[in-house]
């Protein structure tokens, strides 16, 4: 009886993990896992140019050195983005706090399967459709440059001078139907 009783509990839980571990996969599948693989070169100024899977974006070049990127996943699990941040701001902050932060942000680069951004974001640029969602730029509101360095402060806040530069020389390079789902996007 006990054996029968404990054989049943293995059971439950073994079919209840292979349901949590569906879901979980449901809730990533959508999001093309290759989007931030990427080519990186220069064009005829030097500007460093970043030809991702559906999606290019150029830095100028004077920022090279300055500024590094890294990859996250939304928490909601709708999209992803590419952080580009000023590395010497991050820097300084870091060893002023003793622990990792996320600041010294110059810019965002998100894909989302939703339009929701639209609802809550204050400063975004929408560049286009991908496969099956939408690219586009998100800039910081706030001050993310690191204040109490008089050369860090001014380089940041050249970098941060470029987003009008940023915003034009982004781009799609392969465009897709995007989010067909209108119960998607927010009407206002």
């Amino acid at each position: 009886m006990k054996r029968r009783l404990a054989m049943r509990w293995i059971a439950a839980g073994a079919a209840g993990m292979t349901v949590l571990s569906g879901m979980a996969m449901n809730t990533f599948a959508d999001v093309p896992e290759d989007i931030w693989e990427y080519a990186q070169y220069e064009d005829e100024e030097d500007n460093i140019i970043y030809d991702f899977k559906e999606v290019e974006v150029a830095v100028p070049q004077e920022w090279k050195g300055k500024y590094e990127f890294e990859t996250s996943e939304m928490s909601d699990g709708t999209g992803s983005s590419v952080t580009f941040y000023h590395t010497a701001s991050r820097e300084a902050r870091e060893k002023e706090l003793g622990y990792e932060n996320a600041g010294g942000v110059l810019f965002n680069l998100c894909y989302s399967e939703t339009y929701d951004f639209l609802d809550v974001l204050p400063n975004y640029q929408i560049i286009g459709s991908g496969e099956s969602g939408v690219y586009y730029l998100m800039f910081p509101t706030d001050v993310q440059g690191y204040l109490d360095g008089g050369k860090i402060w001014a380089e940041w806040g050249t970098l941060a001078d470029d987003n009008e530069w940023i915003t034009e020389n982004a781009r799609m390079i392969s465009s897709g139907e995007g989010i067909v789902d209108m119960d998607k996007v927010a009407c206002k």
